[in-house]
């Protein structure tokens, strides 16, 4: 096992702690005003789990920065940045599907940090913070989904049989798209599809 003293901090590991942190801070504002405007029961318990994720990543960095002996970023503020006070600005079901987004961002950032981690204790924080957030994309799919509101990606036709690409006009394919798709039905998409070798 390393002695983590002993082994400095990489840059990579630094700039995803930092970028962390600055992402952790402004969450934290998003999230406490999206709180003291939301009024659907459903959602708040959601929103309070992701801002609690947020405040206890921002103590677990702010003591990895001390422990190293480096300076904490100075981050966003509620106090500073946040006006409890602004009427409502958003519904709550967007305020769902912008935590369902957050966390699909999330999983992606933190699977790149766990790659790009060389000591044992920053890999560990960015294996826990991956857990977190599929749990959360998990909690918020879900709700979408039960409320009616998960905008899936759209459908495709079967195909009925096997094509391999025998020469460059293998775009043909867009035509049986076009078919079955609204948007490649515009008489310009149609003629350029229809045009190609």
């Amino acid at each position: 096992m390393e002695n983590k003293a002993q082994i400095r901090l990489t840059s990579s590991e630094i700039a995803q702690l930092w970028g962390q942190y600055i992402n952790d801070s402004a969450s934290i504002c998003t999230l406490t005003y999206f709180l003291e405007k939301a009024e659907d029961t459903e959602i708040k318990p959601l929103i309070d789990y992701a801002l609690n994720l947020s405040k206890s990543h921002i103590k677990i960095l702010t003591s990895i920065f001390e422990e190293e002996k480096n300076k904490v970023p100075h981050g966003f503020k509620v106090e500073e940045d946040v006006d409890l006070t602004a009427p409502r600005l958003f519904s709550d079901s967007y305020v769902l599907n912008y935590i369902h987004q957050m966390s699909r961002i999330g999983l992606a950032t933190y699977a790149a940090a766990v790659s790009g981690s060389v000591r044992s204790d920053i890999t560990e924080h960015y294996m826990n913070c991956l857990s977190e957030t599929k749990e959360l994309f998990k909690m918020t799919k879900e709700l979408l989904l039960e409320k009616g509101l998960f905008m899936r990606s759209p459908f495709l036709p079967d195909f009925e049989q096997i094509e391999y690409v025998n020469k460059q006009g293998f775009i043909g394919i867009l035509s049986v798209i076009s078919a079955h798709c609204q948007f490649w039905k515009s008489p310009i998409c149609l003629l350029i599809i229809n045009e190609m070798p």
